[in-house]
């Protein structure tokens, strides 16, 4: 799954959708991921977060992010 989103985030570089990115993901997933990210998308990262979101609501995951922006 890992390999997966890597391949997202890197289509999503390629095709400029991203100036940016911030990984929140639990601990063991965010290193699978940091692992399968190429350098140039791996260089877009400016912030990591160790937790689980994927049950939260939008607004949850705009206050987990909003001052790493």
């Amino acid at each position: 799954f890992a390999k997966e989103v890597a391949e997202r985030l890197y289509r999503a570089r390629t095709d400029n959708s991203m100036e940016k990115l911030i990984l929140a993901a639990p601990a063991r997933f965010l290193g699978q991921l940091r692992d399968k990210l190429d350098g140039p998308t791996a260089k877009l990262v400016i912030h990591s977060l160790s937790k689980d979101l994927s049950k939260a609501s939008l607004e949850e995951i705009q206050e987990a992010v909003s001052d790493m922006r």
